[in-house]
């Protein structure tokens, strides 16, 4: 990466991921940050933080190793990142939130509001420092709203011109795997086999709740979630009986048995969870089984291998 940056590059973005204490610290040691932002934490990587508490604190080493006068960019609507903010004394803190929070620390709050869907798009009002914007994105999904506020309020504060910032975004065109529709022989997809944490599961699931026909989910579990697992996965299980006409489960694991054992916990029928062995196996079910204009879910992936 070094080599490669010049005079004429202005910014450089780096995601920061870590599996374990001062990790975070240490890439801070070398990319020596000005700007950092929290979108989200979960129980993901439990794994290998064991507790929310290690991997709480483990996101903010970012923000405690930035540069003087350096400015941090939060998520107010997670309560891990909410409650942890008192620890932060002094960096530039600018807050963002669907659910009109507002905290003392915060020098300003982004508020999002009035989300709806027009004509394939979605579109949201936003507030930034009392200018009002309506801000139009070919993307779906909150986690994806997140993260597009995170990169307006970045922009605008390094300067960039509202109006080419608004216009951009609106030109974003979908991640592949996160959210992806497609049609096949009849049959409607939606490709989330990117994701691989509880509340992008939860998206997928709401997005599945609203779409045509026989409504059928594919998924291996969500990974890296440590002691919890059982626990998260009987939940998930109950989420998809309420939604589901089928529920095909890849692998047979503690994960997959604990999908299963919620569903049948919520009176979901036994028939309708079906064992495969890969996406392939689950592509050939569900051609054989399913009427036209269902639609199909494949949720998270077995080992990171995107299909």
């Amino acid at each position: 990466i070094e080599k490669n940056i010049n005079k004429n590059h202005k910014y450089f973005i780096c995601e920061m991921n870590s599996y374990k204490k001062n990790q975070i610290t240490e890439f801070c040691k070398v990319i020596k940050p000005n700007i950092g932002i929290i979108t989200n934490i979960n129980e993901k990587q439990l794994k290998y933080f064991k507790t929310l508490q290690n991997s709480t604190d483990s996101n903010f080493e970012l923000l405690h190793d930035l540069k003087d006068n350096g400015m941090a960019i939060v998520n107010l609507d997670n309560n891990l990142i909410y409650d942890y903010l008192k620890n932060i004394k002094t960096l530039k803190l600018i807050g963002f939130t669907f659910e009109n929070k507002s905290h003392d620390l915060c020098q300003y709050v982004v508020n999002i509001k009035n989300i709806r869907k027009e004509e394939g798009a979605t579109l949201f009002d936003l507030n930034v420092s009392n200018k009002q914007f309506v801000v139009s994105t070919k993307l779906f999904g909150k986690h994806n709203l997140y993260n597009l506020v995170t990169a307006i309020i970045c922009a605008m504060e390094l300067g960039i011109n509202d109006e080419m910032i608004i216009t951009k975004i609106s030109e974003l065109e979908n991640f592949s795997h996160q959210l992806e529709r497609s049609k096949f022989h009849d049959l409607n997809f939606i490709d989330n086999t990117k994701s691989d944490n509880i509340p992008d599961f939860k998206q997928a699931l709401k997005m599945l709740s609203v779409s045509a026909g026989k409504k059928v989910i594919v998924t291996p579990g969500i990974s890296e979630i440590g002691r919890k697992s059982k626990q998260i996965h009987n939940m998930l299980g109950d989420l998809c009986s309420k939604i589901c006409d089928w529920i095909i489960l890849v692998g047979e694991n503690d994960k997959t048995n604990s999908i299963r054992d919620g569903a049948l916990k919520a009176k979901f029928v036994k028939d309708k969870i079906v064992r495969v062995k890969n996406f392939e196996e689950a592509y050939r079910f569900i051609h054989k089984v399913l009427p036209p204009n269902s639609t199909v879910l494949f949720e998270s992936s077995p080992d990171g291998e995107y299909e």
